[in-house]
């Protein structure tokens, strides 16, 4: 038996090494968003009830991760401001909890409401 070659994998550092070193800087949390949002859209298919067929599973992941990747960054600084945390140590945590929620943004959304018209009513005090 020959040796493995080794030349395909040597030769690739080099174009590796470039594409981080034009691309990393600025790419860096883009892809760091998105990967969370690929982990919190597997969270959320496997969290739903069965679908029909495999494109229902497929679909919700790509909302999730849709979704995701338009409210990361205004969440990360809104969270971020409002804590004095580093918006950037916030992208992957909200991204998956973003992505992660899939389908279940309404009961969220209505959950912040009840809440709120209980504040509201009760003029601010703990019920």
């Amino acid at each position: 038996m020959a040796p493995e070659s080794t030349t395909a994998s040597v030769s690739a550092v080099p174009l590796v090494t470039l594409f981080v070193a034009l691309f990393g800087a600025s790419w860096g949390p883009y892809v760091l968003i998105f990967l969370g949002a690929v982990c919190g859209s597997m969270w959320a298919v496997l969290s739903a009830p069965p679908f029909a067929t495999r494109w229902g599973g497929l679909w919700l992941a790509v909302r999730a991760v849709l979704l995701s990747l338009l409210l990361t960054a205004g969440i990360a600084k809104l969270i971020g401001d409002a804590f004095g945390w580093p918006v950037s140590e916030m992208y992957i945590i909200v991204s998956i909890a973003i992505a992660g929620l899939g389908d279940k943004w309404l009961d969220v959304l209505d959950s912040i409401k009840t809440r709120l018209q209980t504040i509201i009513t009760t003029g601010g005090t703990k019920p």
